[in-house]
């Protein structure tokens, strides 16, 4: 291999210089416009490639965009259907709650009035007006709370606080009627 290198070095040494100046001149112009014209081929070439890797990088980039903002999109969506899923559910639930505590209400008021002649007459005015101050007084939490309802955001808290009312306006019923 070195052999062959050392002989295509001394043939074109001796090519050049068997060769008259002007025809050496000529031939390194030849040798440099064939170079500049290669160098443009592959500078052409080259740009043809980075124009066309730009490109498929864009597409790429705008792929990736598309996807994360469909992913967004479908994210976004589930999120606002639980939303709504809860909003349904929170509000059957109050619906349920309130339409309970009202029939549970119902109850306790038939319970006082059927209590209410019977204390009349078997109290004092002023005892009698005591026990019907504290009952009226639970039955107007109760039915407070029960209206508050609607604007709670804390649901388990406002039942709570309804439950609560209904029990103490049930206990006075029933201490009422020990009373008879």
């Amino acid at each position: 291999m070195k052999l062959r290198t050392t002989t295509l070095a001394l043939f074109g040494a001796t090519l050049l210089a068997c060769t008259s100046p002007e025809e050496r001149a000529r031939k390194s112009e030849e040798v440099k416009r064939d170079a500049d014209r290669k160098a443009a081929e592959i500078s052409n070439d080259t740009q043809r490639k980075l124009d066309e890797a730009q490109r498929k990088a864009d597409e790429e980039k705008d792929r990736i965009t598309r996807d994360g903002q469909k992913k967004m999109d479908d994210v976004r969506q589930a999120a606002d259907k639980t939303t709504r899923d809860n909003d349904e559910t929170i509000t059957k639930s109050r619906i349920d709650l309130r339409d309970s505590s009202n029939r549970k209400l119902d109850d306790l008021d038939k319970r006082f009035v059927d209590i209410d002649g019977k204390l009349r007459s078997k109290l004092s005015n002023a005892d009698y007006d005591r026990v019907m101050n504290d009952l009226r007084a639970k039955k107007d939490a109760a039915k407070k709370s029960i209206a508050d309802l609607e604007n709670t955001t804390d649901f388990d808290g406002a039942k709570r606080t309804i439950d609560q009312r209904l029990d103490d306006y049930d206990k006075a019923i029933d201490d009422a009627k020990k009373r008879l």
